[in-house]
């Protein structure tokens, strides 16, 4: 799955099939200082709402 981060602007491939925190974690970002906006979603979800949920591999999201 690919990560838009912001500041600085970057893009970052992480391994899907891992919740939100998770794939913060890794990356060394606080889970509770960003939100987390998956590509195309429709019901406007945020993804950090699904902090213990799995994110899909063809999902591509946005931290902010």
């Amino acid at each position: 799955m690919r990560l838009r981060l912001r500041n600085p602007d970057r893009d970052v491939d992480v391994t899907a099939g891992r919740t939100v925190r998770e794939i913060l974690d890794e990356l060394g970002i606080n889970a509770d200082a960003v939100l987390v906006i998956p590509a195309g979603n429709e019901d406007r979800q945020l993804a950090g709402e699904l902090s213990d949920g799995v994110l899909p591999a063809e999902i591509y999201a946005e931290a902010r």
